[in-house]
This record gives structure tokens, sequence and C-alpha cells, in this order.
């Protein structure tokens, strides 16, 4: 019986990319850094921008080229923990979500799913206005800019903000926030 011999396994770092200042993420095993291609890994926003108002979203970036023994990494999506989700609603507050998909600069599908949480009970009338506010303003901040730059705007809330500033104009709102922004 011939013996087979093994490949030992390496340790390779894995990076964000430049938008979020390349910095490291995390660490994988493998046999060849080739195999590393397509490796996804979730990494809590907190400790991406350093901020702890973000503990409750997570990014999740995906391996797309090797570097010697550096992965970089792209971003693919962010989106709202569950659980952060079901601590917002509140007694006499109403949460309209949407679902839709909108196109960057660079020609980059999004599928957005906005939460909007309003203060009181809305019509239906006054839904479909916030609903349709809200698609119109988020395909033209997605059409305006790059998709890397859409999505810092979402990890850093200035999307966020100028969308309930926009919305406030049709029906006041609790909270304005994507539970989920994922690239297609």
């Amino acid at each position: 019986m011939a013996a087979v011999a093994k490949k030992k396994k390496k340790w390779y770092s894995i990076y964000a990319p430049s938008t979020f200042r390349g910095q490291h993420i995390g660490e994988t095993m493998a046999v060849e850094s080739s195999s590393l291609i397509g490796r996804t890994v979730y990494v809590n926003l907190m400790n991406l921008i350093e901020d702890p108002k973000k503990q409750n979203y997570r990014i999740l970036f995906k391996v797309v080229k090797i570097e010697g023994e550096k992965a970089v990494s792209d971003l693919m999506s962010y989106e709202m923990i569950l659980t952060y989700v079901k601590r917002m609603m509140r007694k006499g507050v109403e949460k309209i979500e949407d679902s839709f998909i909108v196109q960057s600069n660079d020609n980059i599908k999004i599928q957005v799913k906005p939460m909007l949480l309003a203060k009181n009970k809305v019509k239906n009338s006054v839904a479909t206005a916030i609903r349709k506010t809200a698609r119109g303003f988020i395909g033209e901040m997605a059409g305006k800019q790059t998709y890397s730059d859409f999505m810092y705007g979402v990890a850093l809330s200035k999307i966020q903000r100028q969308l309930r500033e926009n919305i406030n104009k049709v029906y006041p709102l609790v909270a304005c926030e994507f539970r989920i922004v994922k690239r297609l």
C-alpha cells in the first residue's frame, strides 16, 4: 500500500477593499491560494469602522484576488441583524418595507430592502407615497455613484439620513434603515 503525501495548509490573511482602508478582516487556511477565490467572510460593521452604534449590522466580503499571502476581498452585502429589527418595533409604530433593484453608475445591480418606521399607523395611500419616494431617491443616489461609493455611504448611514430627510416631507419617520443591501 503506497503512502499518500498530504499537502500542508497555510494561513492566508483576508483584507477589505480600499474603500474600507484595506483593513485586515480575517484569516483562513488553504492548501493552495487559488482555492481562496470565492470564499466569503462576515464582519461586524462595528469592528470595521470602529463605531459602537453599528454593532447591529454585518457585512459580507467575498475574496476576489490573491496577492502573495494576501487575499483581497470585495463587498457583497450589508445587512441588519434580525434581533435588531425586532427590537426597533414598538407599539403604535408602523413598519413600511419594500424590495427593489437599482443600478449603480458602473452598471452593477443592487437589491435594496429599506425598512421605514412611521410614528403612527398610516393609510395605504401614505405608505405607497413613502415607498414611491424611497424608490425614487435610492434609485437616483445609486445611479449617481459607483457601487463601492454607494455601499460606503450605506455603511456610514449617509444615504439613510438623506432618505429620511426626503421622506419626512411626506410623513414623519421614527427610523429609516436598510435591512439588506446586496450585489446581484
